[in-house]
């Protein structure tokens, strides 16, 4: 494209997001925002960095401490076991 006459042609690649996953060829890559709307700086969203930071492990510890449970009262107390009405009443 810099051969046909496009000086700020490049390569799409904002660095405040790590990495797009997809490949923009710009003829404009000095001025993203003539191309539908690529922000020329984009973030990622607090909200994004948050879930992906720190609440991942907190996550992941909850996930593990409430299977923990589960074994300590599968073996604790045992499955539940159904009775019928009959039984019961052998009981009394």
């Amino acid at each position: 494209l810099k051969a046909r006459g496009f000086e700020h042609a490049g390569i799409y690649n904002p660095q405040g997001v790590g990495g797009t996953h997809v490949m923009y060829v710009l003829h404009h890559a000095n001025q993203p925002e003539l191309y539908h709307g690529l922000p020329k700086d984009p973030q990622i969203d607090t909200s994004i960095n948050l879930w992906k930071g720190a609440l991942k492990p907190l996550a992941a510890a909850g996930f593990i401490a409430t299977f923990a449970g589960l074994i300590y009262h599968y073996i604790g107390i045992g499955p539940n076991k159904e009775t019928d009405d009959d039984e019961e009443d052998h009981h009394e």
